[in-house]
């Protein structure tokens, strides 16, 4: 038989619950919609300007671009930013793809906040260290190729 604490215990878990699931849904819906309006916005800017900001390197050679070569397409943090701040097309779309691939590392850190505010320490760890793993192989992916 349960007591009055137990189930106003479990009635406010329930709550708590439910917020940290809306706080999860409402995070992953905007940081897709932000992404895709930057891409959006990239793709407008190259059909209004018909450039890419960069060389004028047919689309076909452009696609084949693999290495590093930042004067034909953005490939770094900084040319991205450079890019974007001189409004060229292709610096903006690629943002929006980078805001779209991060978006899971802030979905992780929120889901650590929200078990370290429950006070549930095995999520926190592993959580983290799926964060930890995630941020980890981020900075490693530079040195693969």
């Amino acid at each position: 038989m349960s007591t009055g604490k137990e189930r106003s215990f479990e009635k406010e878990k329930e709550e708590e619950e439910k917020i940290s699931s809306k706080v999860l849904s409402f995070y992953l819906i905007w940081s897709v919609i932000i992404s895709l309006s930057v891409i959006v916005i990239g793709l407008i800017t190259y059909l209004a300007t018909n450039s890419t900001g960069y060389l004028k390197v047919p689309v076909d050679i452009l696609l084949q671009s693999y290495g590093p070569n930042t004067a034909v397409f953005p490939h770094y943090l900084g040319t991205i930013t450079y890019g974007v701040l001189k409004f060229k097309s292709f610096a903006i779309i690629q943002l929006g793809v980078l805001l779209l691939i991060l978006s899971p590392f802030g979905r992780i850190f929120i889901q650590v906040l929200i078990y370290a505010r429950e006070r549930d320490r095995t999520f926190v760890v592993i959580a983290a260290t799926v964060f930890v793993v995630l941020v980890f192989s981020l900075y490693l992916s530079k040195y693969i190729q």
